[in-house]
């Protein structure tokens, strides 16, 4: 396997460190957890544009306090990757079948609630994120959410206009939250310790697919 695809992969990285060095990105850290850091740079008019997820468009818009128009737009990518768009992340919620027949019970009934129009819109009205089902649009708090922050729609309609292929279904990953881990301090290592792109990548990479080998073996699946 070969994670970071190669030359795709380090040249966006490169771009990212030709604009910290430009002094077109600043770098306000990764700590405190999250993008915390970032968040009151740009509250705080320190920064013209932000990264996030959709889940902190309600913070960004409340931090911001009315100071300044929010605005939102669609992710970037390079200009040939005529295959990319937007990917499904976030929070999820299971039914763990190893579990008690009372428990697995008391988990779907809350996985019924959770997903219900009602709590769906109301979700989506305290945060960003985009409902999981088209009928909670109908919900009054979704409604008047999008009349008066249109900002609200941008993550659906990105998202409903992104193609359906290999790049955009998401992640299957078993180790999730390490891949993550081992990619975030590969691009710090590159971006704040100057490290070469290509090795610091590779080694990643490398991390990645022991991590994975392991999970594997440990559910029995190689």
């Amino acid at each position: 396997m070969v994670y970071h695809q190669e030359a795709a992969g380090a040249r966006i990285v490169d771009w990212w460190v030709g604009m910290v060095k430009a002094g077109i990105a600043s770098n306000p850290g990764r700590y405190p957890p999250g993008n915390a850091a970032a968040q009151r740079a740009f509250a705080g008019g320190q920064t013209a544009m932000i990264f996030e997820s959709t889940a902190t468009l309600r913070s960004l818009l409340s931090q911001s306090g009315g100071r300044f128009e929010v605005g939102t737009g669609y992710f970037p990518k390079p200009p040939a990757a005529s295959d990319g768009g937007s990917i499904v992340g976030g929070a999820s919620v299971w039914i763990l079948k190893n579990r008690p027949p009372a428990e697995q019970q008391a988990a779907w009934e809350f996985v019924k609630f959770i997903t219900a129009p009602a709590q769906q819109a109301a979700w989506h009205a305290g945060t960003g994120y985009f409902p999981i089902r088209k009928d909670a649009y109908r919900e009054q708090i979704a409604q008047e959410t999008l009349a008066r922050n249109p900002q609200f729609l941008t993550a659906v309609s990105e998202l409903r206009s992104s193609p359906i292929n290999r790049a955009t279904q998401g992640a299957l990953l078993g180790v999730f939250p390490e891949a993550r881990q081992k990619i975030e301090d590969a691009i710090e290592a590159v971006v704040v310790g100057g490290r070469p792109t290509k090795q610091v990548l590779d080694d990643a990479a490398k991390g990645v697919d022991q991590a994975i080998g392991v999970y594997n073996r440990t559910m029995g699946v190689a």
